[in-house]
């Protein structure tokens, strides 16, 4: 049994390059949250979330406790800019003085968890092909659906399940998400 050196468990990252635009690109994070005598990442998560008039409607409809972060990236392959659209728990997520503590909890959620030894990254049995994965990661979608376009092939998806929940995975997705959100949010206030 590994211990948990923060309130934070389960981290799992997707890359997935966009079907219909080859410019665009969608990570998507999740982790699970929790208080303990190691940090109280829920409740800052909820803090984070009162800040905003709407917190509320930023809860993960699989589990509560989880929080999912999708992002949109898209690139002009002309003047190579780039544009992302933010949704967390699977609500849009725009970017302004309202949402501000939400991405500063985000940042520091994903910076923790990129500078965590993956030794010491906590992955549950029984969270690698839960539905908190399945069903919470990208909220809406089944992943197995989705990835394999169909629901029996049950062994291609654990295949898939063991990539996006490795340690190594989560944290370089974590970098990736943290190296986003601050590339957001240099755009947002040049």
């Amino acid at each position: 049994m590994q211990i948990n050196f923060t309130g934070i468990s389960n981290p799992s990252y997707i890359s997935l390059k966009s079907p219909i635009d080859e410019n665009e690109v969608v990570y998507s994070f999740g982790s699970i949250l929790k208080d303990d005598r190691f940090g109280d990442d829920y409740t800052s998560f909820i803090y984070a979330l009162s800040k905003n008039k709407t917190g509320e409607n930023y809860i993960n409809p699989t589990n509560s406790k989880m929080v999912s972060l999708m992002i949109n990236r898209m690139e002009n392959k002309d003047t190579f800019e780039r544009h992302h659209v933010f949704r967390l728990n699977g609500k849009e997520l725009p970017i302004n003085n309202k949402t501000m503590p939400i991405f500063d909890f985000l940042a520091k959620l994903t910076r923790t968890i990129a500078n965590t030894p993956e030794n010491k990254l906590v992955i549950n049995r029984d969270y690698v092909y839960s539905d908190e994965l399945r069903f919470g990661l990208i909220p809406g979608i089944d992943l197995k659906v989705f990835l394999l376009n169909e629901t029996n092939n049950t062994k291609s998806y654990e295949e898939i399940a063991n990539i996006i929940r490795y340690p190594g995975n989560a944290k370089d997705g974590a970098q990736i998400i943290n190296d986003t959100i601050s590339e957001a949010m240099m755009d947002y206030f040049a």
